[in-house]
């Protein structure tokens, strides 16, 4: 009776010994153990974002972003410190948010993803530019912001020279000596009176077809260029708009052209004319 007793204790105690062992096996990869699972793979939501990259000050910033047409849900935008959200139609989603002030901003077009698709973000740059006229905007690139961009359409604002009478109508570019390059983009028609006044460092600038009109004093004080050819749109330039370009050596004016204002070329001791009527 004993020895029965006693081989059914040491039963009891070997029993409970393994009960408290853990089963570690169970936790490692079923695939190392050759357990048989089913893992959902999830598809590419192929998110594109798009955007424009300069936007002129006062115009809405527009985001926009698509993903596949079978993704549910919404994307989440960003705009710097702002967030919002727009529900995905069709595949595509728009946020359009007005107000931001000139400055540069980070963006972003987020995808959380569903069921089916993976979650997927794009994120980039873009900048609301100031105002130089009613439709007319500005950008300055470059590492020493030494690239001007005038862009949009219609005429630039008119300016003065003269700070102390008018401090609000002094160009913002009035005496810049980083500024090397300007480039004025198609749909521009006029740039406005000292638009670009005592700019001296100035070694090139663009103009394009279309603009009809450069005000006085616009150019006035580019002391490098030495030739420039002004767009067969041209038909007025203003008083001392080539005043004191030291170094030019000839420009091409064209047959449009029906007014040149006194004193357009004062003090271009080097120029020879072309083309005048």
């Amino acid at each position: 009776m004993k020895k029965a007793l006693s081989i059914l204790l040491s039963l009891i105690m070997a029993f409970s010994a393994f009960s408290v062992m853990p089963f570690s096996v169970f936790a490692a990869d079923p695939d190392a153990v050759g357990l048989s699972v089913n893992r959902v793979t999830k598809k590419d939501p192929s998110l594109t974002f798009e955007y424009d990259e300069y936007i002129g000050y006062g115009n809405d910033v527009v985001l926009k972003a698509s993903v596949d047409k079978n993704a549910t849900g919404i994307i989440l935008f960003n705009i710097g410190d702002s967030a919002y959200y727009s529900p995905i139609n069709d595949g595509k989603a728009q946020l359009t948010a007005p107000g931001f002030e000139p400055d540069k901003y980070s963006v972003s077009a987020t995808y959380p993803g569903d069921s089916e698709f993976d979650s997927d973000r794009e994120e980039g740059y873009l900048e609301v530019c100031p105002k130089c006229g009613d439709s007319a905007y500005y950008r300055v690139t470059g590492d020493n912001n030494e690239n001007l961009v005038i862009f949009g359409s219609g005429d630039t604002w008119d300016y003065t020279f003269d700070s102390h009478a008018d401090p609000q109508c002094e160009s913002p570019f009035f005496g810049n000596r980083d500024i090397k390059t300007i480039n004025v983009e198609s749909g521009v028609t006029g740039l406005g009176d000292y638009l670009f006044f005592c700019c001296y460092d100035v070694e090139s600038i663009s103009l394009p077809e279309g603009l009809t009109k450069i005000g006085e004093g616009a150019l006035n004080y580019f002391s490098i260029i030495e030739n420039i050819t002004i767009p067969s749109s041209v038909t007025s330039i203003g008083s001392g708009v080539f005043s004191n370009w030291h170094s030019l050596k000839s420009i091409a004016i064209p047959d449009g052209v029906t007014s040149i204002e006194y004193g357009t070329f004062f003090q271009c001791y080097e120029h020879r004319r072309q083309g005048f009527l």
